[in-house]
């Protein structure tokens, strides 16, 4: 039984964990100037790798790519998109949460369109709070559905690249610090899901005594958020499960894009991308740019050039890789519209 905003108690005379009501000039202001810069970033790093680029070896690369292994890459998109229902809808049967996975399909779908193709700031993990919080969460319990969600991901991510450095050593080489940056990122991860996930000793006591100078309208979200935490303390069996998901899902998403190598017939071996992906990724996480455009292009043609790969290939692998999120983006904008007359 698909459980309804109105049935739990957090619903009662609440809003959405994104409030609708208008935003003030300044607000608009604010995000008009960050889209502008944000804009500006993406166009300066395109500007910067096609200045160093020969158009015409990136274009013979793309056209003489396999498309059979193209189509297996868009083949593990999708099996990715079942890992990732999977492990929501766990976390959401932690909060007592269950819906369809026709539902979850469609807003996932969503999530995709929102996250790569709308210019607007509600990003994809904002819309799947949204839609957790609509199928009765919370709001509280919405924002740790989709927190812990992630914090998975990010957890598994960093395991792979830090399994992987031995596996890598011209990339080691050329960049000392890097065992270094990725084991503090696992170490401070793991600190925030310790923190945040386990019961440990004194750590609520400190929080509460320090939580009394502060006003009532910050404790009581947060007192909230660590009810929302406390479901998750309570069903370890949903922690494991979901930590288990975000092992397969990583692993599929590295082999996506090991298929995308092997359509351009790249010679880098499959251990490769288990370090060069998760560092990847975590770069094009970082929100200064639009949707991680001139990011990704830079990433991939840096790390993959430390394994010799040339420019106009690395570009064509990144392109290829950026095209089948934009396909995914499409689809996704066209189950919102349908979802939406509905």
């Amino acid at each position: 039984m698909t459980t309804s905003p109105q049935s739990h108690p957090d619903h009662e005379g609440s809003s959405p964990p994104s409030e609708n009501a208008s935003p003030s000039g300044s607000s608009e202001k604010r995000r008009g100037v960050s889209g502008a810069l944000k804009l500006l970033v993406s166009v300066g790093l395109i500007a910067w790798i096609l200045s160093r680029a020969d158009l015409g070896e990136v274009g013979q690369a793309l056209f003489g790519a396999d498309l059979r292994c193209v189509a297996a890459a868009l083949v593990l998109n999708v099996v990715g998109w079942s890992i990732s229902i999977g492990r929501w809808r766990i976390l959401l049967k932690a909060r007592d949460v269950v819906v369809s996975p026709l539902q979850m399909l469609q807003a996932y779908l969503s999530a995709i369109f929102f996250n790569n193709l709308l210019p607007s700031t509600v990003g994809g993990d904002s819309f799947r709070m949204y839609e957790s919080w609509r199928w009765g969460a919370g709001k509280a319990g919405a924002v740790a559905v989709v927190g812990v969600d992630r914090l998975m991901g990010i957890l598994v991510l960093l395991a792979f690249a830090l399994g992987a450095l031995l596996l890598a050593p011209k990339i080691v080489e050329e960049l000392p610090y890097l065992p270094l940056w990725l084991g503090g990122g696992a170490l401070g991860i793991l600190g925030l899901a310790g923190l945040g996930l386990l019961p440990i000793p004194g750590v609520r006591r400190w929080i509460e005594e320090r939580a009394q100078f502060l006003p009532d309208f910050v404790v009581r979200p947060l007192k909230d958020f660590g009810g929302a935490l406390q479901s998750f303390r309570d069903q370890p069996r949903a922690l494991w499960g979901a930590l288990g998901l975000s092992a397969l899902l990583q692993l599929n998403v590295i082999v996506h894009f090991y298929l995308i190598a092997l359509s351009l017939s790249l010679d880098l071996s499959f251990a490769a991308f288990f370090l060069v992906i998760p560092i990847v990724l975590a770069l094009m996480a970082i929100p200064i740019s639009v949707n991680a455009i001139g990011i990704r292009e830079n990433a991939f043609v840096f790390f993959l050039g430390l394994l010799g790969v040339g420019l106009g290939d690395a570009l064509a692998f990144a392109w290829i890789g950026f095209g089948l999120v934009l396909l995914q983006g499409a689809l996704g904008g066209i189950v919102y519209a349908v979802r939406s007359r509905i």
